[in-house]
């Protein structure tokens, strides 16, 4: 068995620091939730295709396609880190 040691820092940012951080913090929410649509759309066609017996094959309905380059997403979930506010 393995001891595991952590620590809890606290963050005092400047004003500027916090305006930077909530930024941040609600940029990535925004992305969040962009990626989320995106993969809940994929499937819905999914399901949708079912209903009129698709049979899988060509394109991949749950292929995540960006708006003008045709480049997939990397849509992945933010890591969350909690942040202790006062």
């Amino acid at each position: 068995m393995s001891d595991r040691q952590g620590f809890r820092i606290e963050l005092d940012p400047t004003p500027d620091q916090r305006a930077r951080l909530g930024r941040h913090a609600g940029l990535s929410r925004v992305v969040g939730n962009f990626c989320l649509e995106k993969v809940r759309a994929a499937l819905d066609q999914r399901q949708a295709e079912k209903t009129y017996g698709a049979t899988g094959q060509g394109p991949d309905p749950g292929a995540l396609v960006g708006p003008r380059t045709g480049a997939g997403l990397a849509c992945r979930a933010p890591s969350a880190v909690p942040m202790v506010h006062r």
